[in-house]
């Protein structure tokens, strides 16, 4: 009996020890799993705090008061939620006060530093850098800032974009055009996002398509080529096999 007892003993330790270790691992995974998008956007104090208040459900930021009601802002939110899950989007009513020193040590002031605070630290040091795009595995995050009163905007391209003719060398004047004119027809900022993302959006899935169209395009000629090779080498062997034959017949 004491023996049985004993080894009833050791099995409960081996189970509570078991059972110990899994509720140590299921933790850690049930807080790793990803949050709910955000209903409404992030309310900062500065644009270069979106560095450390970053979350990857979380697509919009607002600074200050910049001209649009808490039920748009909300709704723009959603909109990013579906529409574009890999952009930051960031709207501040000026960069006056914006400060941000890099790593090494430079000093940056208004909307440069903004733009060094987003464009250093979110591909470095938040999850942004790790966002792909699944048609081509390539980094998807992007990030589009309005400075309202200083009338400028700021973008950042994800590689997918920059590798197809989409990067911040053509913003100014061609992709900048969308918002420039939601600017111009009255301040329409919630159709400055939306139609810059639109637009970037468009052209990279149509380029990206291309691309694929392309691919298959050069697989169907290949394979015809070979399709091709393949039945000139049936011939000649065949003429071959005849030629043989006629000169068994000869002889």
């Amino acid at each position: 009996m004491m023996t049985w007892l004993l080894g009833r003993i050791r099995f409960l330790r081996t189970v509570c020890c078991v059972v110990g270790l899994a509720c140590c691992f299921v933790a850690p995974l049930r807080a790793q799993a990803p949050a709910d998008p955000s209903p409404r956007p992030l309310v900062i104090a500065a644009g270069t705090d979106i560095l450390s208040q970053w979350q990857p459900h979380q697509r919009l930021y607002v600074k200050g008061d910049v001209g649009v009601g808490q039920a748009q802002l909300d709704a723009l939110e959603s909109w990013l939620d579906q529409n574009a899950p890999h952009w930051t989007v960031a709207l501040l009513e000026s960069a006056q006060g914006e400060q941000f020193t890099d790593p090494e040590g430079r000093r940056y002031q208004g909307l440069d530093a903004v733009e060094h605070a987003l464009g250093k630290g979110l591909p470095n040091r938040t999850a942004f850098g790790q966002w792909t795009d699944p048609r081509t595995g390539e980094r998807d995050g992007a990030f589009f800032v309005l400075f309202l009163k200083d009338r400028k905007f700021s973008y950042f391209a994800s590689d997918a974009m920059d590798r197809r003719g989409l990067g911040e060398d053509r913003w100014i004047g061609r992709l900048d055009q969308p918002a420039i004119a939601a600017m111009r027809g009255g301040g329409r900022v919630v159709d400055a996002v939306k139609d810059t993302i639109t637009s970037i959006n468009r052209q990279l899935t149509q380029r990206i398509e291309a691309e694929k169209a392309e691919a298959a395009r050069r697989e169907a000629e290949a394979k015809a080529a070979r399709q091709r090779s393949l039945e000139l080498a049936q011939a000649a062997v065949q003429s071959a096999e005849e030629s043989v034959s006629r000169l068994d017949k000869a002889l």
